[in-house]
């Protein structure tokens, strides 16, 4: 069996080889290092490490700074039920790069920053349309649509960030509670989130299509009330677009500093618990709208609560 003559149309001058010694006796491509179990160590390989850009400070005194972060497409291996604190520092991070660029009041290249981390993660079609060329109004929001396929396999990661610093004008949309269930500000921007999204794909599709979808979604602040909402209606309804579903397991939604975004009596349903919002206790905003306020401001968060420390 391990003869050349065996293997009808290998071309074995240039492409393939084949040695008694190596791989087993079978067929390796030229060039191509075989894996030798004897030589190997069972030690993981280290995470890639990657420098990122945000914005902060004091009003009137905004920077830009760097820090470190760390990305794998293994993080999406498991589970999203299951708490990745991995994957949940690098969502911190890439939400942090989607800040914006400072000083506030500046529009042109107001994304560099998470351009260039996505671009660093191998993610491709980086769309930074929604939001960010623009002043801020209290309806509006930003965010960020990218995709990369996980090598050797048929996952594609779609990667939502939402806006959640920089917003300026878009903090009166946090005070608009409306009568829904749903806080009618922070439900206005996750539409306009989802008809962006829709677009996105559509430009692409041949991109989604009979590929198994892994969604990751984050934000910060105003950001994480829309990312909250935005796996909410993922999970729930199980389908990217009419003709692309998805896996509940296979959406991965990290929130951090979230307000409480719905009153709906399902806010609490296990389906939700793939969703992870990070808290500050100390932090004024997830404590807003209140939660259980003389019986009538009943609004909660979708998923899981983690508060720190933790």
């Amino acid at each position: 069996m391990k003869d050349s003559t065996n293997f009808s149309g290998f071309d074995f001058y240039d492409i393939w080889n084949i040695d008694p010694e190596i791989n087993d006796g079978y067929p390796f491509l030229r060039g191509v290092p075989v894996r030798d179990p004897e030589t190997e160590t069972n030690e993981p390989k280290p995470i890639p490490r990657f420098s990122f850009s945000y914005s902060g400070g004091e009003l009137g005194q905004e920077g830009n700074y760097s820090s470190i972060c760390y990305y794998t497409d293994m993080y999406f291996a498991e589970s999203s039920y299951k708490y990745n604190h991995e994957l949940a520092t690098m969502s911190l991070s890439l939400s942090m790069a989607a800040f914006g660029v400072a000083p506030i009041g500046q529009y042109v290249n107001k994304a560099a920053h998470v351009r260039h981390l996505l671009d660093d993660l191998g993610y491709k079609d980086i769309n930074t349309d929604l939001g960010y060329p623009n002043k801020p109004t209290i309806d509006s929001i930003g965010a960020v649509f990218a995709h990369k396929p996980i090598e050797g396999t048929n996952y594609e990661v779609l990667v939502i960030v939402v806006r959640g610093g920089g917003y300026e004008a878009e903090w009166g949309g946090n005070f608009r509670l409306g009568l829904n269930d749903a806080h009618e500000g922070f439900q206005i921007a996750t539409r306009k989130v989802q008809d962006h999204l829709a677009q996105y794909i559509s430009s692409q599709k041949n991109k989604f299509l009979h590929k198994e979808i892994v969604l990751w979604i984050t934000g910060y602040s105003r950001g994480s009330a829309v990312a909250n909402l935005l796996g909410a209606h993922f999970v729930k309804n199980r389908s990217l677009t009419a003709d692309i579903s998805l896996k509940r397991e296979n959406i991965y939604t990290y929130c951090f500093e979230t307000p409480a975004v719905s009153k709906s009596n399902d806010w609490n349903d296990p389906i939700y618990k793939n969703i992870f919002s990070i808290i500050n206790p100390n932090d004024f905003v997830p404590k807003f709208p209140p939660g259980g306020f003389s019986g009538k401001w009943n609004y909660h968060r979708y998923g899981n609560t983690i508060f720190l420390p933790s």
